[in-house]
């Protein structure tokens, strides 16, 4: 169920000039250094799957990267204001249903995509943000057919301090720095 504060973060992540911001502060990586930011494109974030089931994406951005070709990049933004043990399955959910989109329009190409979740709780994240961990693993032999998957959690580390902020790819935010724990039975939809 969406929270009030949801439309104040849509509103601001509907600016490019937010989006930009959040990618050079918040994302330490290479690839940022390349995007052309006045090519940014805000996308349609709603999708329904074939059974009719309505899913939805907080923020759908495309862009271009380097100057050569157009390479769009799809940053999936999920505003979340509690921990989610399932995040990764959700989110892999709302790639498959913006992939199914993509092909039904001839769009669907080798695009890279930014699946990314922005944590405005209190409480510490303490859930991975690989889907490998939300499963057992599988046999020798079946490990290289199981799904891989990963999302970037930004967000606030510490309860109660909302001036710090993580950007933690493959662990938990929490102000512990022990590790993801994905034994809790949280699975908060919001």
């Amino acid at each position: 169920m969406p929270q009030a504060h949801d439309a104040g973060y849509k509103l601001l992540f509907s600016n490019p000039e937010f989006v930009r911001d959040l990618l050079l502060g918040f994302v330490p990586q290479e690839w940022v250094g390349q995007v052309d930011f006045s090519s940014l494109e805000m996308l349609n974030g709603h999708y329904v799957s074939e059974d009719m089931q309505g899913r939805y994406e907080e923020r759908v951005w495309r862009l271009r990267l380097g100057e050569d070709d157009w390479v769009y990049l799809y940053l999936l933004l999920e505003f979340q204001s509690t921990p989610a043990r399932f995040m990764a399955l959700r989110l892999l959910t709302y790639i498959g249903l913006f992939w199914q989109q993509l092909e039904k329009q001839g769009r669907l190409t080798h695009d890279g995509r930014l699946p990314l979740v922005l944590y405005n709780g209190f409480k510490p994240w303490r859930h991975s943000t690989r889907l490998s961990d939300l499963y057992h693993p599988a046999p020798a032999g079946l490990q290289v057919f199981q799904p891989s998957f990963e999302y970037l959690l930004i967000g606030k580390s510490v309860p109660g301090q909302r001036t710090e902020w993580a950007a933690e790819p493959g662990g938990d935010a929490d102000a512990t720095g022990t590790g993801a724990d994905t034994t809790g039975d949280e699975d908060g939809r919001r």
